[in-house]
């Protein structure tokens, strides 16, 4: 029996597109959604972690950010007391070389001989450079010398650990001798001293301004 010109049709899909048994149609892609593709919007963060943001169609969603958080600053104050113990650590050996160099410095003085005190190693023919008196100093030191008269000039050049001269003083007298050294330029902190004669280093000690 012919249905066609009644309300009793067989229907049938292909794709988007319903058919009717008259031969009519109708096009159901206005109203379907095969894909999972919607668009997000509307972020709003309250409550310092509660995340709530709309979906395509009034729809919507709150998600709870506290445990991300929670994990996230457990991390950063993990990371802060690294730093801080790194820092504390790389200051604590700082401050044991210096003492390490303090300490060095003082069994220098202790053994190095000072002139016109019994030393009998003087040779004539052999420059030499004393330990700095008093050392540490926080006012004025005296350092000795001895550069023979068969030399043309002598330099005494102080300078920074890292290198930086501080002082270049020519020795007027050759001889047995000794210059004074002031801290107006000179900070607190160890540094070198050199004997140059005739342009050949001769040797370095260290002294100390407190």
């Amino acid at each position: 029996m012919n249905n066609s010109g009644t309300d009793d049709q067989a229907l049938s899909l292909t794709g988007n597109t319903l058919d009717l048994e008259d031969g009519g149609s109708v096009n159901l892609a206005g109203y379907l959604d095969n894909t999972d593709d919607q668009q997000l919007g509307n972020f709003i963060l309250s409550a310092g972690s509660l995340l709530s943001l709309s979906i395509e169609r009034g729809n919507g969603v709150s998600v709870n950010l506290a445990p991300l958080l929670a994990d996230l600053e457990a991390e950063n104050d993990e990371l802060e007391a690294t730093m801080s113990n790194n820092s504390q650590i790389d200051q604590l050996q700082s401050q044991m070389q210096d003492l390490i160099i303090r300490m060095e410095i003082r069994e220098e003085c202790a053994c190095d001989p000072t002139l016109g005190n019994g030393d009998n190693t003087l040779q004539p023919d052999k420059a030499y450079l004393l330990q700095n008196i008093p050392n540490p100093f926080n006012n004025t030191t005296s350092v000795g010398y001895f550069v023979p008269y068969t030399n043309a000039k002598a330099h005494i050049v102080i300078s920074t650990m890292a290198g930086q001269i501080v002082h270049n003083m020519e020795l007027s007298n050759l001889g047995v001798g000794a210059v004074s050294i002031d801290n107006s330029r000179m900070a607190s902190a160890v540094y070198l001293y050199t004997l140059y004669v005739d342009g050949k280093r001769i040797d370095t000690k260290r002294m100390i301004v407190e």
